[in-house]
C-alpha cells in the first residue's frame, strides 16, 4: 500500500511504500500489520457515517455530469490549456473540473473509508488480529488513497493558476507549482466537506497563503489575500504557530469568510467571489472584465462591490470575527 504522509517543516511529500509481503509464508500478514498499524489515518467524521443504509450511496459511482444541475460545468471546464503553459503541464487541463455534487461525493467516500479503516484498526489493536480483517484494512486505506488523488488530480489547475501570480526573479514557475501541491494535497485530507462549502475556496486560500509565506516580505502586502486577518498568516511564518494551530486558524478564516458571503444576494456573491478570485479559478477579475460577464456597466459592478463589503464589514464586525475587507 502507498501511503503518503507531509513533511510540513520542509513543506515536501515524502511517499512511503508498505509493500505487501508474501501473507502465505510464516507471519506474512503480521509484517503486513506492523506496518499499517502506524499509517496515519485522518478523516472528518459525518453523520450519515452511522447508518448501515447510507453505505450504499457512500460507496456507489460518483454522480454524472449529466445526472447533476450543473451542465453549465462543460462549459467552464475547459479542455484547452492557458496560453503559456508549460507541455508537461498542459495535461492537467484534460482532466475536468468536478461538479459540487461530484466533489461531495468523493470526499464523503474518501472520510468513510478512511473513518472505516481506523475503526477497524483500533478493533484489531484491541483484539486478535485476524488476516482477513488485516487484509481488509490494507484494501479500504488503498481505495481512500485512490480517492483523494482523484479529488487533488481534479484541483491541479488551481496551483497552476495561482502559481502565475507569483513567479519573480527568486521563484520560477516550476518551483511554484512544485511547492504549491503540497498544501493542495494537505487542503484535500482535512477539508471539511460538512459545511457545504465549495473545495476550491478553501484550496484557494491554502496554496495562496503557502505562497505567500514563502515569498519576500516586501511582496506579502501587494499580493495580500482577502484573509483580512493576515496577521494570523504573517504569525505562522514567523514561526509563532504550529502547523497544526496554522491549519485551524486557516480553517477557521475560510469558513468565516465562506459563512459571510451567505448573507449576500446571488448577484453580490459571484461578484465579490469573482473580483477576489474565491470562485475557484485564484485570478481575481478586474472590473470590466466582471461587467462584460454579467453585462452591465463597470460603475454598477464597483457600487455592487462596494455595497456588499460594506455589508460583510457590518456583519463581521457584529459577529466579532477578525476580517477585515479590502476594496
Amino acid at each position: 500500500m502507498e501511503c503518503i504522509t507531509i513533511d510540513t517543516d520542509r513543506q515536501s511529500v515524502r511517499e512511503t511504500v508498505c509493500q505487501s509481503p508474501n501473507s502465505s509464508g510464516p507471519g506474512g500478514f503480521m509484517v503486513r500489520w506492523r506496518k499499517l498499524k502506524d499509517v496515519r489515518i485522518e478523516f472528518v467524521f459525518c453523520d450519515s457515517f452511522r447508518s448501515s443504509s447510507a453505505r450504499k450511496s457512500i460507496m456507489g459511482p460518483m454522480p454524472k455530469l449529466e445526472d447533476t444541475a450543473h451542465k453549465s460545468y462543460l462549459k467552464k471546464s475547459s479542455n484547452q490549456a492557458p496560453a503559456g503553459t508549460p507541455p508537461y503541464l498542459a495535461s492537467l487541463y484534460q482532466t475536468p473540473l468536478l461538479t459540487p455534487e461530484q466533489e461531495y461525493h468523493l470526499f464523503r467516500k474518501m472520510n468513510y473509508l478512511n473513518c472505516r479503516a481506523d475503526a477497524l484498526r483500533e478493533k484489531l489493536t484491541s483484539g486478535p488480529i485476524v488476516e482477513k480483517q488485516v487484509s481488509r484494512l490494507d484494501e479500504m486505506l488503498r481505495e481512500a488513497h485512490a480517492v483523494r488523488n482523484q479529488i487533488v488530480q481534479a484541483n491541479l489547475r488551481l496551483v497552476v493558476s495561482i502559481a502565475r501570480r507569483f513567479v519573480d526573479g527568486s521563484n520560477s514557475f516550476e518551483d511554484l507549482v512544485s511547492e504549491g501541491n503540497v498544501p493542495l494535497i494537505r487542503a484535500v485530507e482535512i477539508f471539511d466537506f460538512t459545511r457545504g462549502y465549495r473545495f476550491s475556496t478553501y484550496a484557494t486560500w491554502a496554496v495562496r497563503n503557502t505562497f505567500v509565506r514563502s515569498v519576500p516580505r516586501s511582496r506579502r502586502r501587494s499580493t495580500r489575500y482577502l484573509t483580512g486577518a493576515h496577521q494570523i498568516f504573517e504569525g505562522c511564518s514567523e514561526g509563532r504557530l504550529s502547523q497544526t494551530e496554522y491549519e485551524r486558524q486557516e480553517r477557521h478564516i475560510v469558513n468565516t469568510v465562506s459563512g459571510l458571503l451567505s448573507h449576500l444576494d446571488n448577484r453580490e456573491r459571484k461578484i465579490v467571489m469573482s473580483r477576489f478570485g474565491l470562485d475557484g479559478t485564484g485570478t481575481k477579475k478586474k472590473f470590466r472584465e466582471i461587467s462584460s460577464q454579467l453585462e452591465i456597466s463597470t460603475e454598477r459592478v464597483r457600487q455592487i462591490v462596494s455595497r456588499a463589503l460594506d455589508k460583510l464589514r457590518v456583519i463581521s464586525e457584529a459577529n466579532g470575527e477578525l476580517v477585515d475587507f479590502h476594496k
